[in-house]
C-alpha cells in the first residue's frame, strides 16, 4: 500500500515538475551564471517591450554625445526624444550614428516573393548580457530575412557637452545697480533687510586644487581668483589654502567658499559592507553636500589629479587641468589660459561694450557680444603641435579639409571631453565583507610588499580562473594608466577612450606571462590562497596599502563614475600631443633619402 502511494505522488511530482519546466522556458531568458559582482545601474528595462521601444529608451536619460568620426558629425534618429537628464554634470547629448549598409544588405540578399523557396519571417532579438540581466544591444542590430548583424556605430567617441542657456558675467554697474535700488527700498515691507547677504549671480561653482608647498602656483591662484569672483563666479577651496590667500595675499571674497570634501566610507568602522550592497547607499553615505562644484580647476600636475579623484569617489565634476607640475602630462592648459577656460568652460560669455554706447541710467540690458577662447600659446606657436620635433611636415595633403576643421575648445560652444573610465576596487575576505573599496584613476598594484618571497596569487575573470600569480605583483591599470606604472612594466599604451582594463606581470616568473588586455565589462578577482608562503599587499593610485592575508581577495572592475576632463582640442590630439611632448614617444632622427 505505501509503495501504491510512493509511486503514485512520485508520477504526480514528475508532471508537476514537466508543467513547471515549460513554464519557466516560456517566461525566463537565459542568463549566465550569477556571481557576486557589483551591478551597475540599468539602462532599460525589457519587460513588455519591443525591441525598438527598448531602443528609444536607452537613450532617453542620456545627454548630447558628439562623436567625431572621419570629422562627420551626424545625429541619430532618435535626437528628439533624448533630452537631457537631471544630472549633475553639464552634459546635453547627440548620439553620432555610422550608416548602415541596409541598401546594400537588400540588394546582396533579395527578399523572398513566394516562389519556391521557404519564406523565413524569424527574427534573432540581439541583447548584451550581464551576469544579473540582459538588456537590449546598444551596437548591434540585425537587419535582412537572413538575420545579418551590422554595427549601428562606433563603440566609442568623441565626448562633448555644451550648456542650454548662456551665463552674462555681472560688471561691477550692474552689482552698484543693485546695490543701490536694494538701498532705497530698504524701509519698503516684505523685502530683504539691509543686513541680508548681497544678491550672488550663482553662475556656477569651481573647486579650485592648487599643488601644496608650492608658493609660485599660490602666488599664480592670488591673481586669478579675483578675476573669477568679479564676474560672479563661486570659489571652492580647502580652509589651508583659504587661510594662506587670505593671509599672505589678503584675497578676501564674499565668493569665496570653504570646501567640505565627501566622506571617506572606508573610515566607518561601525558599519559592516559586503559585497552584495546596494551602490545608492554607498553613495549615500558619503555625504555629498551642497557643496559640490559644476567644475573643478587643478593648478598643479598629474598627481593633482589623482588626489582630485580620490576626493570624489563617486559622481565627479568636469576637470580642467592647468599646467603646473614637472612633467604635466594630463594638463593640457596653461596658467594664462586659466581664467578664460573657465569661462568658456562654465558656458559664459565675455561681455563688450560696443563703441559709442552710452552709459546712461537706463534699464536697458548691456549688449553683449561673444569673444572666443585666447589661447597665449596658440597666438605664439600657431595650432597645435602633433608632429615629431624633428619632422616639421608630411608630404602628403591633409585628410580633413579646411571647411571642416578638428575640434578646438569651445567651438560652436562645444567643449571636448575625454570621459576617463576608472576601477572600482574591493578588499573582501573570506566573509564576505569589504574591508576597503576605492574608485582608482590609474592602477590598482597587488604584489609582494616587503615578504621575501614571490606573491601567489590566484586570478579569475568572471568567475572563471584566468592563471596563477608568481611573480613579484601584477597591475590592474585604466587606459589613463597605461602610461604609468603599466608602461614601465612592459604593458601596451591604450587611447584614454578605449573601454578596457590592462593586467601587466610585474617581472613574472614565467617568461609566457604577458601583459593582457580586457573588455570593461568584465569582474576580475584575485586572492591569496592558503597555501601561499606569505601575505601580499595591494595599493590603490600608489596610497592607501594594505596588506592581504591568506583568504583575502581584490575584486577590480569598472566604475559606474567616471572621471571627465576638459580637452584643449580633442581626446586624440590632446593625447598624441603630451606622448609626444612629455615622453618623446618614437622620436629618432629622420633617415635620409636615397
Amino acid at each position: 500500500m505505501n509503495s501504491r502511494k510512493m509511486s503514485s505522488s512520485a508520477v504526480l511530482l514528475g508532471i508537476i515538475q514537466i508543467f513547471l519546466l515549460l513554464y519557466l522556458t516560456h517566461k525566463v531568458r537565459t542568463f549566465t551564471p550569477r556571481s557576486k559582482r557589483f551591478s551597475v545601474p540599468k539602462y532599460s528595462n525589457l519587460e513588455g517591450k519591443t525591441n525598438g521601444d527598448n531602443r528609444d529608451d536607452i537613450g532617453s536619460n542620456m545627454g548630447e554625445i558628439i562623436s567625431d568620426s572621419n570629422n562627420n558629425n551626424t545625429i541619430s534618429p532618435g535626437e528628439n526624444s533624448r533630452k537631457s537628464s537631471s544630472s549633475s554634470l553639464p552634459t546635453n547629448t547627440v548620439m553620432s550614428a555610422m550608416t548602415t549598409p541596409v541598401a546594400s544588405l537588400n540588394k546582396k540578399f533579395p527578399r523572398n516573393n513566394g516562389n519556391n523557396e521557404r519564406q523565413n519571417d524569424r527574427k534573432m532579438d540581439l541583447m548584451w548580457c550581464q551576469s544579473d540581466r540582459c538588456q537590449d544591444s546598444l551596437r548591434e542590430r540585425v537587419v535582412g530575412d537572413h538575420n545579418t548583424i551590422v554595427f549601428n556605430g562606433p563603440a566609442t567617441g568623441q565626448v562633448a557637452y555644451r550648456w542650454n542657456k548662456k551665463a552674462y558675467p555681472i560688471s561691477k554697474s550692474s552689482e552698484s545697480k543693485s546695490h543701490s535700488s536694494s538701498s532705497s527700498k530698504e524701509n519698503t515691507p516684505n523685502k530683504t533687510p539691509p543686513f541680508a547677504t548681497p544678491v550672488r549671480s550663482k553662475i556656477a561653482s569651481v573647486l579650485l586644487l592648487v599643488k601644496r608647498d608650492d608658493d609660485d602656483l599660490l602666488q599664480i591662484a592670488a591673481h586669478k581668483v579675483p578675476e573669477l569672483t568679479e564676474v560672479g563666479i563661486d570659489v571652492l577651496m580647502a580652509p589651508e589654502l583659504a587661510a594662506k590667500l587670505k593671509h599672505y595675499y589678503g584675497v578676501d571674497d564674499e565668493r569665496i567658499h570653504l570646501f567640505e570634501p565627501p566622506k571617506d566610507t572606508n573610515i566607518d568602522d561601525y558599519k559592516v559592507r559586503y559585497v552584495e550592497d546596494d551602490e545608492e547607499e554607498w553613495v549615500r553615505d558619503m555625504n555629498y553636500g551642497n557643496t559640490f562644484p559644476d567644475l573643478i580647476c587643478t593648478l598643479g600636475g598629474d598627481g593633482l589629479l589623482l588626489y582630485a579623484s580620490s576626493l570624489f569617489q563617486g559622481p565627479v565634476p568636469p576637470l580642467l587641468a592647468i599646467s603646473g607640475g614637472s612633467l604635466g602630462f594630463l594638463t593640457a592648459f596653461s596658467e594664462h589660459e586659466m581664467t578664460n577656460a573657465i569661462r568658456v568652460a562654465l558656458g559664459m560669455t565675455m561681455p563688450i561694450a560696443e563703441d559709442g554706447e552710452d552709459d546712461g541710467d537706463d534699464d536697458d540690458e548691456n549688449i553683449t557680444t561673444e569673444v572666443p577662447f585666447s589661447s597665449v600659446e596658440e597666438e605664439e606657436q600657431g595650432a597645435l603641435q602633433v608632429f615629431p620635433p624633428n619632422m616639421p611636415s608630411y608630404p602628403y595633403e591633409p585628410l580633413v579639409s579646411e571647411k571642416a576643421p578638428r575640434f578646438t575648445f569651445g567651438l560652436d560652444e562645444h567643449i571636448c571631453m575625454t570621459i576617463r573610465m576608472r576601477l572600482d576596487c574591493r578588499i573582501v575576505n573570506r566573509e564576505g565583507v569589504v574591508r576597503g573599496r576605492y574608485n582608482v584613476l590609474n592602477e590598482v598594484v597587488i604584489d609582494r610588499g616587503g615578504s621575501p618571497y614571490l606573491a601567489a596569487l590566484e586570478c579569475f575573470c568572471d568567475d572563471v580562473h584566468l592563471t596563477t600569480v608568481q611573480a613579484d605583483g601584477i597591475i590592474f591599470a585604466t587606459p589613463s594608466g597605461s602610461t604609468a606604472y603599466s608602461m614601465s612594466a612592459g604593458g601596451s599604451v591604450v587611447h584614454p577612450a578605449v573601454p578596457c582594463i590592462l593586467v601587466t606581470p610585474i617581472c613574472p616568473h614565467v617568461l609566457s606571462f604577458r601583459s593582457m588586455v580586457f573588455p570593461d565589462h568584465v569582474v576580475l578577482r584575485c586572492f591569496v590562497p592558503d597555501d601561499a608562503r606569505s601575505f601580499a599587499s595591494v595599493a590603490f593610485d600608489g596610497k592607501h596599502r594594505s596588506e592581504l592575508q591568506r583568504g583575502d581577495s581584490v575584486q577590480i572592475q569598472m566604475s559606474a563614475y567616471p572621471f571627465p576632463t576638459i580637452n584643449k582640442g580633442d581626446h586624440s590630439s590632446d593625447w598624441l600631443e603630451s606622448l609626444k611632448s612629455s615622453f618623446n614617444f618614437n622620436t629618432r632622427p629622420r633617415q635620409k633619402p636615397l
